[in-house]
């Protein structure tokens, strides 16, 4: 079966009925987690390799934003809202898939977040199917390259610009090729779970190196 023919007879099968539909509340009174976040929880049994999707959803008024968690003991798996909305914007639902790594009891608990974190929600959770197999043709191409590593300590002795001391490296680029550029702290401070330095990295024309950058990020972790 191709996998256009795969889609179509997937999307044709009846909806699963969910595992779960419930309404909750967060209150003064609800139990708190991690870092003070008010909860509400509810009970799920689930089987292991299942896929499943949770969806919490905020009614028009009243609501918060919120984040799904789902624990055995200690947590398995959680969503990654933000939990900030701003003023008069509806709130948008937040889920979570994942898979049930044994058959048992388990927690979902839904964290009221954002500025008024407390109101009612509606929780419900619905079994997947399983995602299909990788598909078995080849690559169209390959491409090969090669790193050019510096290994550098920016420190008192090196030049300043606006924003902050840096090294540069002398680049030969070409017109229409691909390049990948990262940095990282050298020692492994953030391996030990510390903070290590941050960088940002940019590419200059060696022409004007004190004008726009041709390229830049500025991620939180390695660039």
């Amino acid at each position: 079966m191709t996998p256009v023919l795969a889609l179509l007879a997937a999307l044709a099968q009846p909806a699963p009925a969910p595992l779960l539909v419930a309404e909750g509340r967060v209150t003064d009174a609800s139990p708190r987690g991690e870092h003070d976040i008010s909860y509400a929880e509810h009970r799920l049994r689930l089987v292991a390799g299942t896929r499943y999707r949770a969806i919490v959803t905020a009614p028009p008024q009243g609501g918060f934003p919120s984040r799904i968690e789902i624990r055995q003991g200690q947590p398995i798996a959680e969503s990654t809202s933000p939990g900030l909305v701003d003023e008069g914007e509806p709130i948008p639902d937040e889920r979570l898939d994942f898979v049930a790594p044994r058959t048992g009891d388990y927690r979902l608990r839904v964290y009221a977040l954002g500025y008024e974190p407390r109101g009612a929600y509606a929780v419900r959770v619905v079994a997947l199917p399983p995602l299909p197999a990788p598909r078995a043709t080849p690559p169209t191409g390959t491409q090969q390259g090669s790193w050019q590593i510096w290994r550098g300590t920016i420190d008192r002795s090196d030049p300043e610009a606006i924003l902050g001391r840096h090294d540069d490296y002398p680049l030969e680029m070409r017109a229409g090729e691909t390049w990948l550029a990262t940095v990282s702290p050298d020692g492994g401070a953030r391996a030990a779970g510390e903070d290590g330095p941050r960088f940002e990295l940019r590419i200059m024309s060696a022409d004007d190196p004190d004008g726009f950058a041709l390229a830049s990020e500025d991620p939180l972790g390695d660039e």
